[in-house]
């Protein structure tokens, strides 16, 4: 009888915590029910460009029994098999079922199936994870746990990272790990270390291994904690007690990732990442490295760069720059977290909070001081030196571990305010509240007040006008956005003749009517040629031209205009009419005040902040001294809770995934959601409008705007590039760089402005016949060229002159690495083949009597069939009279072999990047096969793996029974 009572507040927990989970799950599913009713979307342009695109390709070949380990669709073939943003398609098993229940002919249900469904069951596991984290092993309350919950599962690390999936899993799989762990310092049983390293496996293949040093960090601390708790009971071999769990999940997790390693090792050999990835490009990358200046949104209500997606110091953010901490209400409870634990810990018989408060802050300052990058020290010292990985991520990513403790910080902070009535705590509770937002009032004024901002005078859009390509009709119009943070005080035009109209202004150009607009200046001009007029137009508004009569030129320009056509606004991203002459401030250094008085910047983002600032700060200090501790950590609770959803639902279905690198939030491709990929303008545009116009889907598609290329995921077509191009075969990228002239970074990628090469003759040897252009020149020779428009004007250049995908070549001339990369680049290669100097195929050329032209050859060396339909294994069907060597316009790699009858065939490099196979006179029923050694190497050791964990369960399980078996007969 004296027991009952605990048993019941055993069972009262139990069902606590079982509420609170589903309460969790309800959540989740508040955060997908618009996508579910179809009343907002979130398929956004990196999902149409790469994501779904990956995803929808491996479900595809999975679905047919194919494990997809080349990827032909793109960059002329690529290395599927260790790129790491293919890898949460290839090693993450999880995804796999999804993958096979998708219905891939109907584009909203795979969608559904292979992004939304997966995605929402990994939200759900990062929410539950981390209250159970909080609950079962840092034994906070079941109100705290849960808040520190919801703060964790709506925090920019997670809530933005659905822009990269397999960043989610990361999140989402990390508090599961841990928890896995430490339940193992106390008693190591198998069956859990095993789970455990499945579960770190999970992680390390998820498709985002940059991410990696997160994991490593985080999980760290948390074994160092391990060590300092059991250090703190007396237990004897402590620090073996926790590194050994460590150390056997650690070993487990990597052996069963050996399929993934070692793919990545052994393609390390032939691809070159793109230069953004070493340390040294990371800090020159500006906006990557956090300011000292956005520290002051650790203070404010500015949890997701605030509503709009423009943070307190006026720039735009992108996904990952927002404050990682929280609003009004997540901030003072972090700060809760590290004041109390410290402050009470001699009353605290339960040493552990401390541990655990105390690797919170050293991790969430080291998480700030890592996310400085460049303008500090710190990253270079503490990461930068480390290969690869040290500079594989950015320093502004680091402050997901600043998110991870700021849940771990604010549910400390709430429990200690709702569980503990220290008698000391009523009496300093309401000082600190007090001083903790003076203390905040203390940095938002020198935000506001000190005179820092830089205040100066430019002309944007007036560089190109001494070229006018072209005009706009008298009766339409053309409009710009202006800046955030300056007045405009010029408008500059290029009228062609005597013209008469007027420039207004209105919030957007949805409502710019002119009814609803502002007018601000009438014009009546008899001479033709630039003329300027003195306006005055705020910050941030759209400004268009209404030419009554005339016509208004425009000119080739990198800043984007509106062109209203057919009763919409059409965006020309490379074309511009309207040059503005733009005010910052009055010159020299003037403060943020001043330019909110002033109206040099925007207010209402900044306004909206500093209200809600202020009234929760009246809130939460006249609560605490008005109610007990206790009732005012309940308030507080309720107040996270609120700014959690409203901004995290906010964030995840309008929030800015790319900066202001434009005048225009329209043009940005990252800031649009589509409801389904069918809805998406750009797969409308290139299944509506380009692919019907290809008549030979065997040849490869280029576009000016490669992001465009991953579309033939969904199609049966090929394309000479897409994205990413993280992870390109290192031969084939200096071909391109070379081709093109231009380095293939991500630049070209984000601002659409036309990636063309110098010279057809790149694209003939890579048998590209379509190319798909904003630009009217010439791409090819000889081309037939179709124009459309939707949302602006394309040219589709069709190639009269183009190699095919395979085919015969007599002529094998042992040549240069040098002279194999010009040929490539500029020479016409369907006449001779060129190899390695010392190959075994010959020194000299071969020989023949009759001599004949490319058709001729191609008609007596004829290929009957050829499938492409198994992107590891090409099959040709070839009647050869004259011996030559079958040439492939495929990037080459050494995991390529072939057979033919039975008897294995040598596959050459030539061309410098390409593949060749020699062939004798005869029928030959030809096979090119894909079987890399990394992932053969990898494979076995992952499987041994997997038969030891069986195999030592196994054992362990039968132990088990025999043990219980004596048991009973005792």
């Amino acid at each position: 009888m004296v027991n009952q009572p605990k048993l019941i507040s055993n069972r009262f927990k139990i069902s606590q915590d079982f509420l609170v989970i589903l309460l969790l799950v309800i959540v989740v599913s508040s955060l997908f029910l618009p996508i579910v009713f179809e009343s907002k979307g979130i398929f956004h342009n990196d999902q149409a460009m790469s994501e779904f695109m990956h995803r929808y390709f491996f479900a595809d070949n999975l679905q047919k029994g194919i494990i997809p380990l080349w990827d032909p669709h793109v960059w002329a073939g690529a290395n599927f098999h260790y790129s790491f943003s293919y890898a949460g398609e290839n090693y993450y098993f999880a995804l796999w079922p999804f993958y096979l229940m998708a219905d891939l002919d109907n584009l909203g249900h795979s969608y559904f199936m292979i992004s939304i469904l997966p995605l929402f069951i990994h939200y759900l596991l990062a929410a539950i994870g981390m209250f159970v984290l909080l609950r079962k092993i840092i034994k906070c309350s079941c109100l705290s746990s849960l808040t520190g919950a919801i703060i964790y599962l709506f925090s920019p690390a997670l809530v933005y990272s659905y822009v990269c999936e397999s960043r989610v899993i990361i999140e989402s799989l990390l508090p599961w790990l841990i928890i896995i762990y430490m339940g193992n310092t106390f008693r190591r049983q198998w069956p859990r270390l095993c789970l455990g390293g499945l579960v770190f496996f999970f992680i390390c293949v998820s498709g985002c291994i940059q991410d990696l040093p997160f994991v490593l960090i985080i999980w760290g601390g948390f074994v160092v904690a391990s060590i300092c708790i059991n250090l703190a009971k007396k237990r004897k071999k402590a620090v073996r007690q926790s590194l050994i769990p460590a150390l056997i999940i650690f070993i487990l997790g990597i052996l069963l990732s050996s399929v993934y390693f070692f793919s990545l090792l052994d393609g390390a050999k032939y691809f070159k990442i793109r230069p953004e990835l070493v340390t040294g490009m990371r800090l020159a990358y500006l906006p990557a490295n956090l300011s000292f200046s956005y520290l002051i949104t650790l203070f404010i209500p500015n949890f997701y760069g605030s509503i709009s997606g423009v943070n307190f110091i006026f720039r735009r953010l992108m996904f990952w720059y927002a404050n990682m901490s929280g609003g009004m209400g997540i901030s003072l409870a972090v700060a809760l977290g590290v004041f109390l634990p410290i402050f009470f810990a001699r009353k605290m018989k339960n040493k552990n909070y401390l541990i655990y408060a105390i690797l919170g802050i050293a991790l969430y300052v080291l998480s700030i001081l890592l996310s400085l990058g460049a303008n500090s020290p710190f990253y270079k010292l503490f990461i930068g030196w480390v290969p690869i990985v040290g500079g594989a991520t950015y320093p502004i990513r680091y402050r997901f571990i600043q998110c991870f403790f700021a849940a771990v910080l604010a549910a400390l902070g709430i429990h200690f305010l709702t569980n503990y009535d220290f008698r000391r705590l009523r009496e300093i509770f309401p000082k600190f509240v007090l001083g903790y937002f003076i203390f905040i009032l203390f940095f938002v004024s020198l935000a506001l007040f000190l005179p820092r901002q830089s205040s100066g005078e430019f002309w944007i859009g007036k560089r190109g006008t001494k070229k006018i390509e072209g005009s706009v009709p008298s009766g339409e119009w053309a409009g710009v956005y202006t800046s955030r943070k300056a007045r405009v005080k010029k408008v500059g035009l290029f009228l062609k003749e005597k013209s008469k109209g007027e420039i207004r202004y209105s919030d957007n150009h949805y409502d710019c009517s002119l009814d609803e607009s502002f007018l601000v200046k009438k014009y009546n001009i008899q001479e033709k040629g630039w003329v300027e007029f003195n306006v005055d137009v705020p910050a941030n508004k759209f400004l268009w031209v209404f030419n009554d009569e005339g016509n208004l030129g425009f000119w080739q320009d990198d800043t984007p205009s509106f062109f209203y056509s057919k009763d919409k606004w059409i965006i020309q991203p490379q074309v511009n009419a309207i040059s503005l002459y733009q005010k910052a401030g009055p010159g020299g250094p003037v403060s943020l005040f001043f330019k909110l008085k002033n109206s040099y910047i925007e207010k209402k983002p900044i306004v909206r902040s500093f209200f809600y600032w202020i009234f929760v700060s009246f809130v939460l200090i006249a609560g605490g001294y008005l109610f007990l501790p206790k009732s005012v950590g309940f308030l507080l609770t309720v107040i996270i809770a609120g700014e959690s959803l409203v901004f995290g639902m906010t964030a995840f279905f309008g929030s800015t995934f790319n900066e202001a690198q434009t005048r225009t939030r329209e043009f940005l491709p990252h800031n649009v959601r589509a409801l389904n990929p069918l809805e998406h303008p750009m797969f409308q545009r290139m299944s509506e409008k380009v692919l019907p116009l290809v008549d030979n889907s065997q040849l490869r598609i280029a576009t000016d705007y490669p992001f465009y290329d991953n579309l033939g995921y969904l199609t049966d077509n090929f394309f000479l590039m897409g994205e990413p191009a993280h992870f390109l075969d290192a031969r084939f990228r200096r071909a391109i760089e070379a081709a093109y002239q231009e380095q293939m970074s991500m630049g070209f990628f984000y601002d659409g402005g036309g990636f063309l090469p110098k010279g057809g003759e790149f694209l003939n040897n890579f048998s590209v016949g379509y190319f798909l252009s904003g630009h009217k020149g010439r791409i090819f020779d000889k081309e037939e060229v179709i124009s459309f428009q939707d949302q602006r004007k394309y040219y589709f250049h069709i190639n009269k002159n183009v190699l095919p995908r395979a085919y015969s070549v007599t002529r094998v001339v042992p040549a240069s690495e040098e002279r194999q990369f010009g040929e490539l680049i500029s020479g016409d290669l369907g006449e001779v083949v060129y190899v390695p100097l010392g190959s075994d195929i010959g020194n000299k050329q071969i020989s023949q009597k009759v001599v004949y032209n490319f058709n001729q050859l191609q008609e007596k060396n004829k290929i009957r069939k050829i499938n492409y339909e198994n992107p590891n294994k090409i099959s040709v069907d070839i009647n050869v009279t004259v011996a030559s060597m079958l040439v492939f316009s495929e990037v080459w790699h050494p995991g390529w072999k072939a057979a033919a009858g039975g008897r294995a065939k040598k596959v050459y490099r030539v061309n410098y990047c390409q593949r060749g196979v020699w062939l004798d006179p005869g029928n030959h029923n030809l096979v090119l096969f894909f079987n890399p050694k990394g992932w053969q190497t990898g494979g076995k050791i992952t499987l041994i793996t997997i038969i030891f964990i069986i195999f030592l369960l196994s054992v362990k399980a039968l132990a088990k029974k025999k043990k219980r078996l004596n048991d009973s007969e005792i």
